[in-house]
Parts: C-alpha cells; structure tokens; sequence
C-alpha cells in the first residue's frame, strides 16, 4: 500500500485520504477489528475513523491509526485474496452485447474474449446489489460507456462490462451493464442462508468455455 494522507477532520475524527477503493475496502475491513475505534466509515477513496477523545489523545489516535495502516499492508502482502475461477460461456444469446463491444472497439469478437480472460480481476467494492462485485483491472481497449436504455431482466450469472469495470449478476436483476456471456457456476448458495461466492479480497480469473 502506498504512503497515504492522515489528516484529523475533527477533535474526534480522522480520515486516511489517496486512497484506491479495493485499498478503501480492505483498510476499512482491518480498522473495524480494533478496539480503539468508536465508528469507521469508508468512502470511495477515504476511510474516517471515529474515537473518544477522553480515552485517546489525538496525536496517539493518529500513531495508532497510522501503525494499523502498516499492519495491513503487510497482512495484504502475505495473504492475498484467493483466486476464483468462473468458467464462461460467452457470446450468442447468454452474451448479446458481445458483437456491440467488438464493433466499438473495433476488433474481433475471439480477441474480445481473450482480452477479458488474459488477466486477474480484482474486486474493488461490492454494491449494486448483494453480491454484485466491481472488479478492476479491465483491459483499457474493453472501456464502454454502460446501455443508454438499460434492460428490465439480466439473468443471473451474466457478465458485464461498464466503463473500466466488470462484473458478474449474481441474482437476475435490471442493468445497464454490456453482457458479454454467462457464468457456468452458481453465484450464490441459498440454504441455510444466502452466501455469495465473490467477497472482498478475492481476486478473479475468468475462463472461456
């Protein structure tokens, strides 16, 4: 993790500033576990811890925080997030927006798929909905703007593409999202309670079947 920007926004509050949101996503995760915090909130490129200041004096509220960034920086470097496979069936009627990549792009529909296969994703957050993971690391070439009428039915496990991200529905939902294909494995186990397959931390690598 690079060098980041500590600044105290209140006599109870600080914000770790700079940033990148897996970086957010993950320092946030590793705050929430100490006892000095009241409260940590994370933003898109911040983090805010929240203390009592008649238990913990700024400056050492700030030592702390800045030797807990260290930690977890080394935490990442000896145990980075696992790698999931998710083989893909991409193109025809579970991919209908593979044809519309390769004509913005201009290149050809089987170097559309090699170019979303030859690399290891990242996710960057989860929102959208339960389970919905931003991943980055998207070849530049693949950089689309998302559907100007966005459709009513996604099918679950469908792949996409939006701006410099991709994803995986894990639930059938709307979106906007350009699909590429679809998972040939389930997302999401729902007995006894619903856990989702993509977490923070992991990393992806997706596989043409």
């Amino acid at each position: 993790m690079k060098p980041l920007r500590v600044v105290h926004h209140t006599e109870q509050s600080l914000i770790v500033l700079d940033l990148a949101l897996a970086e957010a996503q993950q320092l946030a995760q590793h705050l929430q576990a100490s006892e000095v915090w009241i409260d940590v909130v994370q933003g898109l490129n911040s983090v805010a811890v929240f203390f009592d200041p008649c238990r913990v004096l700024p400056n050492e509220a700030e030592e702390r925080l800045r030797t807990q960034i260290e930690q977890c920086a080394e935490k990442k470097a000896r145990q980075p997030g696992k790698i999931i496979d998710l083989p893909v069936t991409y193109g025809g009627e579970v991919g209908p927006d593979l044809a519309l990549v390769a004509e913005r792009a201009g290149f050809t529909e089987s170097s559309i798929i090699d170019m979303h296969t030859d690399r290891i994703y990242n996710v960057a957050m989860l929102g959208f909905m339960p389970g919905f993971a931003y991943l980055d690391g998207l070849d530049e070439r693949l950089r689309q703007p998302r559907l100007t009428s966005p459709r009513m039915r996604v099918p679950a496990g469908s792949v996409a593409i939006s701006d410099g991200y991709t994803g995986v529905y894990p639930l059938q939902s709307p979106g906007g999202w350009l699909v590429l294909g679809r998972v040939q494995r389930p997302l999401v186990r729902r007995r006894p309670n619903p856990e989702f397959l993509l977490t923070a931390q992991a990393r992806v690598r997706f596989r043409a079947v």
